[in-house]
């Protein structure tokens, strides 16, 4: 008879990698922080409606070079230029938080399908999973403001 294989799941490999070991962890944890940081660029230069013209004259260079954003490596992006984009979508950074690598081990072990945001790992650490409101475990929603 043969053995039922589980389904292959993105989340599953994000868990295995970060058992691996410390130094397989650092390379994630970098590697995954980067690719939200593009992400995060390539949302924002289509959210803003604004052409690559209009931001490249707010940011005083080309058209050329924002359309070269999604090809970038954010690694080579400094913060402070990484904010000037950002202002130039009409969109403002958050903080950038930081926890223990050991630390965030845990949170991706037990939580792989979740974003790693402060959000999810304060209440992670919070809570036990068994307690009430671990359920919270979300992005926060976004709430129109009260009048």
């Amino acid at each position: 008879m043969m053995k039922e294989q589980k389904p292959f799941r993105t989340t599953d490999a994000v868990a295995e990698v970060m058992q691996r070991g410390p130094e397989s962890r650092k390379r994630h944890s970098r590697r995954s922080f980067l690719l939200s940081v593009r992400f995060s660029l390539f949302k924002l230069r289509h959210e803003a409606g604004k052409s690559q013209a209009e931001i490249a004259e707010a940011l005083g260079t080309t058209q050329s070079a924002i359309a070269r954003l999604k090809k970038i490596d954010p690694a080579n992006i400094t913060l402070g230029r990484l904010v000037d984009y950002a202002l130039a979508w009409d969109a403002a950074p958050l903080d950038i938080g930081f926890v223990s690598v050991q630390q965030l081990t845990g949170f991706t072990i037990a939580h792989p399908e979740l974003p790693r945001t402060e959000h999810n790992f304060m209440i992670a650490f919070a809570r036990p999973e068994s307690e009430p409101g671990a359920e919270n475990l979300a992005e926060p929603t976004e709430q129109s403001p009260s009048g």
